[in-house]
């Protein structure tokens, strides 16, 4: 009796490791191989996990699930749209002759006057023109008022302290509150940059009485 109980047992664990047997058989064919191959992956989640390496890991899946092409134009457009590094390039300087001269007429040098003030404006070794227009050896006046000398190689400000004048005129008209105050002269060219070198007056005080 205890042989025909094993026997049922030993037959049914035989049929079972022959129905594994015949399904890895089964999925060995070149059959099995193109139906798994066939199967879709799934696709990962195209979503940026939070950490550098994760993403080093993400886009490299992305990748590879791209063509050579669609590769090759990812790869284009994000070098495009990097910005460039350049140097910034220093702005042309327009030479002036040596000898050249630029003053104030008048007010003289600690003078006291009452406002409104007539300002009139000296040069020598060279000649006046407009703004825009580039003449050799010639540029426009500019007028600094209570400020630091500004930087002379890039365009002059343009402001209340910093007066262009970019017409050609040789004088202006100054409303100064009573105090002391400090004028200098820049001739610029066309673009309004100092020339090169630069052509700075004296700066000079005066002061204006109530």
């Amino acid at each position: 009796m205890p042989m025909l109980a094993i026997r049922p047992l030993a037959a049914a664990a035989a049929a079972l490791l022959l129905t594994a047997a015949g399904a890895t058989a089964a999925s060995d064919t070149p059959a099995a191989a193109a139906a798994a191959q066939a199967q879709p992956e799934p696709a990962a989640a195209e979503t940026l996990p939070p950490r550098s390496t994760d993403k080093l890991r993400f886009f490299h899946s992305l990748a590879r699930r791209m063509s050579p092409d669609e590769q090759a134009r990812r790869t284009f457009t994000v070098a495009q749209a990097q910005p460039e590094s350049a140097a910034a390039q220093p702005l042309p300087r327009t030479p002036r002759p040596a000898g050249a001269l630029v003053y104030f007429i008048t007010p003289a040098d600690g003078e006291t006057v009452r406002s409104p003030v007539v300002v009139r404006f000296g040069l020598k070794g060279m000649g006046v023109a407009p703004a825009g227009v580039a003449s050799p050896n010639t540029g426009h006046h500019h007028l600094v008022v209570d400020a630091p000398t500004p930087p002379l190689d890039q365009p002059l400000p343009a402001d209340e302290q910093h007066i262009h004048f970019g017409g050609g005129q040789t004088e202006t008209v100054l409303a100064l509150p009573p105090g002391r105050h400090e004028l200098q002269l820049i001739l610029a060219d066309a673009n309004h940059v100092p020339h090169d070198p630069p052509l700075v007056s004296e700066r000079i005080t005066i002061t204006v009485e109530e």
